[in-house]
């Protein structure tokens, strides 16, 4: 039998968000290690990288209410079997696909009206369009081409001249053709080994954002013109000051954003960083 997201983040079926984020971020921090100890030891990390990406994909849906509703009645229906009529599983699937909300609409609506409302999804196929129906008295209007309307044959030959492809470039304004601008650099002279006392140092911390960035010689101003991140962020983010940040998702891109950027980390470094921070952020925010 498959393996399925409940089952691979060991929670139950009915696990509160709290609890799905909790069990899943105990399960990316035991593999973060296996994955470290797979590269100390110089072990094949193809199933250790595997299992990760199931542990993201199960939080992806688990955490978010309308897919992780999808997910629960098709996992419904996969145990009892699918029906083979395609009527019978729309009819079966569909009330998941639907929003609640939508469908409690349609009911408050159908209370306050004596208009027919129907569900808020249907197993009847679209009606075709009506055909054009003319009224018994009035005949179908007709066009009529007289020998005086002008045709294609009519039409004065009109000979068409290669374009210069140099022209066409000529013609191009200016500002189109100007070249983006190189962003700022960055000083890569510092040793991997420095950058590892680093993070052994200062941790999963706003620190260690600021340290590595003052090794590579750049300030927050240029890092926002390579990240596009806001500079207001990116010192929220040094600062540790969790309560100016935007919410969860964006600040796990971002970090991310922000390590490629400076080449600080990658592999399961970058993942122990992020997820080190992010349990900070989390506590802080409750």
């Amino acid at each position: 039998m498959p393996v399925g997201f409940y089952e691979l983040l060991q929670i139950a079926p009915d696990a509160t968000p709290e609890a799905v984020r909790a069990a899943w971020q105990d399960q990316v921090a035991q593999v973060v290690r296996k994955m470290r100890n797979a590269e100390a030891k110089k072990l094949d990390r193809a199933p250790i990288e595997a299992r990760r990406l199931g542990l993201n994909e199960a939080y992806a849906v688990l955490s978010d209410p309308a897919r992780r509703r999808r997910y629960d009645r098709f996992r419904e229906v996969s145990r009892t079997g699918l029906p083979t009529d395609p009527e019978e599983l729309w009819r079966a699937a569909g009330p998941s696909l639907v929003d609640p909300g939508a469908a409690a609409a349609v009911e408050v609506i159908r209370s306050l009206t004596e208009l027919k409302v129907g569900p808020p999804f249907s197993t009847q196929p679209e009606r075709p369009a009506p055909k054009e129906v003319t009224s018994p008295g009035f005949p179908a209007p007709t066009v009529s081409i007289s020998e005086e309307s002008p045709s294609v044959q009519s039409l004065p030959n009109i000979a068409l001249e290669p374009v210069d492809p140099s022209a066409m470039r000529r013609a191009t304004p200016t500002a189109a053709r100007i070249s983006p601008k190189a962003g700022p650099a960055i000083d890569r002279s510092a040793s991997t080994e420095a950058l590892a006392r680093l993070f052994d140092q200062y941790g999963p911390t706003g620190a260690f954002l600021r340290a590595i960035r003052d090794v590579r010689r750049i300030s927050t101003a240029d890092l926002s013109v390579i990240t596009r991140i806001s500079q207001r962020f990116l010192d929220a983010m040094e600062a540790d000051a969790y309560t100016d940040l935007p919410g969860a998702t964006f600040v796990r891109g971002y970090l991310k954003m922000v390590l490629r950027a400076l080449e600080a980390l990658d592999g399961s470094e970058m993942d122990e960083f992020v997820e080190g921070y992010m349990s900070r952020f989390n506590r802080a925010r409750g």
